[in-house]
């Protein structure tokens, strides 16, 4: 299966399911510590230090994930990580400025407790990530990594 169909497809059932799932057991806790994650992604987007939204935005979805309480699909998910992650690298700088507003979105949707809403949200996030990202893929399909990841 082709990466970006993997990265997409796979995550975006699976990720949207994991976030239903966890909606009744993410506490005013984990609610604070998302909103810390998104705090800190303004700051590495001020920056430009995009390993550091990568990994902001695996630790958001991570404790997401976590609370789904469902182990088959938090190794799923798990199991899943570095290829979504070499994706983002690959595809270069294309959605990290949003990081911030879009995690808060998903946020918002948590705190209003509705699963429905939480899974169309995690849903609409993911697509549209992966639609930025695979805009960024040039026309001859090859994907290089970048040299580096950060200004900073």
């Amino acid at each position: 299966m082709p990466l970006d169909k993997f990265c997409t497809g796979s995550r975006l059932d699976l990720e949207s399911l994991a976030a239903q799932l966890a909606t009744p057991h993410v506490t005013q806790d984990d609610l604070v510590s998302l909103q810390h994650l998104i705090e800190e992604m303004k700051e590495a987007d001020r920056v430009e230090d995009v390993r550091r939204l990568i990994d902001l935005d695996s630790d958001f979805h991570g404790l997401i994930v976590e609370r789904c309480q469902h182990k088959r699909l938090q190794r799923a998910l798990h199991d899943m990580q570095l290829q979504v992650r070499i994706f983002r690298i690959v595809t270069k700088r294309t959605d990290y400025e949003t990081y911030p507003k879009t995690h808060g979105d998903l946020l918002s949707a948590l705190r209003t407790g509705d699963p429905s809403l939480v899974r169309q949200t995690v849903y609409s996030h993911v697509m549209e990530s992966a639609e930025l990202a695979l805009a960024a893929v040039p026309d001859d399909g090859v994907l290089s990594i970048p040299e580096t990841e950060s200004k900073t």
